[in-house]
């Protein structure tokens, strides 16, 4: 089973042993930034990073889909040229003439080289639910077919209607082999896993968490659960 980054009651024995030589400084800290300049619990976040390397973990894709296509096919790490022409294809009749040649005009207007390198072939996650509280998943979870359709959209009143109308609010809980995945920062799992075991000591605790994707396709088989995000605590884009 891949571990769960939210929950330290599996971090393994003797690096919670370890860890206890900095509870006092954890309870009394909000942030972890000054911490981890500190060679020796580094190298406890390095254990645990090594740790998730060999098991892997659970990660957290935030969307508004429908679910059946996600259990029938995965999250498919296809470009986004191709998820707006599928998503015309599909949809397109519910949009005027009208709003299709605005759709197709601000498009091509926003997605260009930068814009379509940080997202083609590319699927994205989160290690924690957070982004359910904070606000971070609110446009995914608010506008259907993933950024590659709606970012330059929510503006266009008519069709950002459209958008929140399609799917349903989701998150998908994958099994992620962290091998094949990207991130943005040194141990990105070990930190995680250590902000978990900083919360355990201090409720007001900064939780943190990281940006990951995977630069292929997520398989069904790679899928543990599909929730909808109301089920979780989500309430919707206030």
């Amino acid at each position: 089973m891949p571990i769960d980054l939210c929950s330290a009651e599996s971090i393994p024995k003797p690096l919670t042993e370890r860890l206890r030589a900095f509870d006092q400084r954890l309870r009394r800290s909000e942030f972890l930034d000054s911490l981890l300049e500190e060679d020796s619990l580094v190298e406890i976040v390095r254990d645990l990073d090594e740790v998730c390397e060999a098991e892997r973990v659970i990660a957290y894709h935030f969307t508004r889909a429908d679910p059946r296509l996600i259990h029938e096919h995965g999250l498919l790490a296809c470009s986004g040229a191709e998820r707006r022409e599928s998503f015309i294809a599909t949809y397109g009749h519910l949009f005027t003439e009208q709003q299709l040649a605005r759709i197709r005009e601000i498009w091509q207007s926003y997605f260009n080289g930068a814009q379509n390198h940080a997202r083609d072939g590319r699927v994205w996650f989160n290690l924690t639910l957070q982004a359910l509280k904070n606000g971070g998943a609110d446009r995914l979870l608010s506008h259907f077919g993933g950024e590659v359709v709606y970012m330059p959209l929510t503006s266009e009143y008519g069709v950002s209607r459209v958008l929140n109308s399609l799917g349903e609010p989701l998150v998908v809980k994958c099994d992620l082999d962290t091998s094949r995945a990207r991130t943005f920062t040194e141990f990105p799992w070990g930190k995680t896993w250590l902000s978990a075991y900083h919360r355990t000591l201090n409720t007001n605790a900064h939780p943190m968490d990281w940006d990951c994707y995977l630069p292929e396709t997520l398989t069904p088989n790679q899928i543990l659960e599909i929730v909808p995000a109301l089920e979780l605590g989500w309430r919707g884009d206030m």
